[in-house]
């Protein structure tokens, strides 16, 4: 039942908490990824080589992640017609974002980290980023709070393209 498995985390230091029943009726594959990293951790102690804990942390942080962009991919294609969000602010009511300058800062951002992980390719990622229309000193920004996220070559090759492109300036 709905509201029985909640997960929580804080985004722009705002704590949200996700419904895993509707997160999982909406973004299946993103949910077992983040499972299986969760359940990775259970075994690691303190005992264990801090890089191997520092590494099951970040993916379990990771998978986190791409179920949050992928639930607000999914809210807000259907926000429009719905007005149904699985985000709760712990505070109450439901909140989706601060401002739209946000909202595609956050697009921007998740589209980035999906490309990161390969789950994406580099046109699929440029379409996001000109689509969200952040650009310039905000754009900087955003591939500044990735610079230790996922693969670096996958990282300078986004950020050599948006360059390319004039997006950067």
């Amino acid at each position: 039942m709905a509201g029985e498995s909640l997960f929580t985390v804080t985004v722009d230091n705002e704590e949200i908490s996700v419904d895993m029943e509707e997160a999982r009726a909406i973004c299946p594959d993103e949910v077992r990824a983040m499972e299986s990293a969760s359940r990775k951790t259970v075994g690691i102690t303190e005992d264990d080589d801090k890089d191997e804990i520092a590494r099951a942390a970040l993916e379990v942080k990771r998978r986190m992640e791409q179920v949050l962009h992928c639930l607000s991919e999914a809210a807000r294609r259907e926000l429009a017609s719905s007005g149904i969000s699985p985000f709760h602010s712990l505070t109450g009511g439901s909140k989706m974002t601060k401002s739209p300058e946000q909202a595609t800062r956050r697009l921007a951002r998740g589209s980035l980290m999906t490309f990161f992980d390969g789950d994406k390719e580099l046109p699929w990622v440029l379409g996001e980023i000109k689509t969200s229309g952040v650009r310039g000193p905000r754009l900087q920004e955003v591939f500044d709070s990735l610079k230790d996220y996922g693969k670096s070559d996958r990282l300078q090759e986004a950020y050599a393209a948006c360059q390319t492109r004039g997006w950067l300036e």
